[in-house]
């Protein structure tokens, strides 16, 4: 906060000369007032977040290395329902609640990913007595896709305006 008063300065004369700027949602240009704050009519643009050329062949799961006998097994998941959060583990995230909130879930959270807050969330973890709470760690793309498939249900509890969308939720649409 006490370098946005020496960067502020920077940002307003470097957005006041581009011809365009991009947000990504028609509620986030009218939420921020650093979009709002831009001079210059119709200068603040709207382009969806999204994911291009969908088909059916990103939702297979069947290749090799995710064949599905042994992956849970290998991952320490339980047989049956699951949770699951996916991405980079970032202080955003709100992964602190879902952890927090784990003892009242009766079925497992998989926590898939890596990232600056990953010790600070298997503290946590411990700490609070979360046996159901499983770390898996970086995945690949396959067995990405295998856990949005198999999960029971997909979240994402961040809280902070640093997310402003989590593409990882269109993805998980469409599983």
């Amino acid at each position: 906060r006490s370098l946005a008063i020496l960067y502020s300065p920077l940002m307003r004369h470097t957005l006041k000369s581009m011809d365009a700027v991009v947000a990504t949602s028609p509620s986030y240009t009218t939420t921020s007032s650093v979009l709002k704050s831009i001079p210059g009519n119709g200068k603040v643009r709207v382009i969806p977040l999204g994911i291009r050329d969908f088909s059916a062949e990103y939702l297979r799961h069947d290749d090799p290395e995710s064949n599905c006998v042994g992956i849970r097994d290998q991952l320490g998941i339980p047989k049956g329902d699951f949770l699951l959060a996916l991405g980079v583990l970032r202080y955003y995230k709100g992964l602190h609640t879902l952890i927090t909130a784990s003892n009242r879930i009766n079925v497992p959270v998989v926590i898939a990913g890596s990232g600056p807050e990953q010790d600070k969330l298997k503290a946590l973890s411990r700490s609070c007595g979360a046996r159901n709470v499983f770390f898996v760690g970086q995945v690949s793309e396959s067995v990405k896709r295998y856990l949005l498939t198999e999960c029971s249900v997909f979240v994402l509890p961040s809280h902070l305006r640093s997310e402003a969308f989590g593409m990882v939720l269109v993805e998980a649409s469409m599983f």
